[in-house]
């Protein structure tokens, strides 16, 4: 299951609506993305959101 669902989840079961899960995955995303460009580096999906296997390692 990919970070992001289980971020959504998280949020939901903690009382979150979704419109709020999704804002705060979207917030997290936008920074990551933003400290990309500010250190001139390029995105990497796997290690912004690293699967819980690859996480458990």
């Amino acid at each position: 299951m990919p970070q992001e669902a289980l971020t959504c989840d998280v949020s939901r079961q903690s009382g979150d609506w979704h419109a709020a899960a999704q804002r705060n995955l979207f917030n997290r995303m936008i920074g990551q993305l933003y400290h990309c460009l500010q250190h001139r580096k390029l995105f990497d999906e796997h290690t912004a959101f690293p699967t819980e296997l690859a996480a458990a390692a």
